[in-house]
């Protein structure tokens, strides 16, 4: 199993973690930048699913009727950049600023890879418009 060097820290500031915003944990450069790689290729799958406005599979990922337990990627991959953001320093329990070159482009892969999933699909355009996403971008632009 991979660990992307993201946790949920029950000590943090609730305001921020009801902004999806996670913890820094002791995971060293190397492996970072691996598990980047790897969430990127997932990221690329996922959007290529959704390539050419199919919306059958942009439904899909968005609630799986035929399983017992669904799960809303559009907020999974939106929660996952928000996460990438900011994190939590475990030294000061303050938010700090974590966009950087070493993680620009897992960020630009989870943008092309949301655009995917709402293109031409209203009902992941609304779902995305109820999700926190707004914020990011607005940090993004900052």
């Amino acid at each position: 199993a991979h660990n992307i060097g993201i946790s949920i820290d029950s000590d943090a500031e609730p305001a921020l973690l009801d902004r999806g915003i996670a913890n820094v944990t002791d995971t060293n450069q190397a492996d970072m930048e691996d598990d980047y790689e790897l969430m990127g290729e997932l990221l690329e799958y996922l959007r290529l699913l959704c390539e050419g406005h199919y919306l059958d599979n942009q439904n899909y990922l968005r609630e799986q009727s035929d399983n017992l337990r669904s799960f809303n990627m559009l907020e999974e991959v939106a929660s996952y950049l928000r996460a990438l953001q900011w994190m939590i320093n475990p030294y000061t329990n303050k938010a700090v600023w974590n966009l950087d070159v070493s993680n620009a482009d897992l960020c630009h892969q989870i943008l092309r890879c949301l655009v995917e999933f709402v293109q031409g699909n209203e009902e992941n355009q609304i779902a995305l418009a109820q999700h926190q996403l707004v914020f990011c971008l607005n940090d993004i632009f900052r």
